[in-house]
């Protein structure tokens, strides 16, 4: 059985993404999690700490699934290969966690507090991309911000509605650049 503060993340993904959060109240939260308000307050600082907080753990389990995705890949290049080739699967089938991750970092173009807050989560998808335990070959914080700003660029653009066809040639050259960069980087090394 789920916590509480585990319905109300749940609760707050699920409005977000019905209505994004300009729309969403923390009543429309706690009716949604059949939890009072003061619980909200109680676990969250107020509906920004609450929205990073639930875009932070959806992050978080997107990071885990694609652990779980890549433990029977072994080399560096197809474990890169394949983590593009998950997120174009995820942004493609219009999993909504990108439609509330979008709707963080446009409401934080307003807000100080969410852009810090987004700030330290892009922060800590770039040290995912970066961290030995994902097992990518990237090693350069440069490489890993490309793609984390390729992947913010093509989610953003499916959410707008292009085609998978017309962004399907420049997927493909994203994963032969950024498959190019790591060789190039190997060669260096040997």
């Amino acid at each position: 059985m789920a916590s509480v503060k585990e319905k109300i993340l749940k609760a707050t993904f699920d409005c977000i993404a019905e209505k994004g959060s300009a729309s969403v109240s923390l009543r429309d939260i706690s009716n949604k999690a059949q939890v009072s308000l003061s619980q909200i307050h109680y676990y969250f600082s107020g509906k920004e700490g609450l929205l990073v907080e639930a875009t932070t753990e959806l992050m978080k389990a997107e990071i885990h699934a694609l652990r779980k995705y890549l433990e029977d890949i072994r080399d560096p290049l197809d474990r890169i290969e394949k983590t593009i080739e998950y997120v174009w699967v995820r942004n493609t089938n219009q999993f909504p966690l990108f439609k509330v991750y979008f709707d963080l970092l446009c409401s934080a173009m307003w807000n100080p507090i969410l852009a810090e807050q987004t700030k330290l989560l892009q922060d800590q998808l770039v040290n995912a991309i970066l961290d030995e335990e994902l097992s990518l070959g990237v090693a350069h914080p440069t490489l890993a911000r490309f793609i984390l700003t390729f992947t913010d660029g093509f989610g953003l653009q499916l959410l707008q509605g292009t085609s998978q066809e017309k962004l399907e040639d420049t997927f493909l050259m994203f994963k032969k650049i950024v498959k190019q960069y790591v060789q190039a980087a190997e060669d260096e090394k040997v």
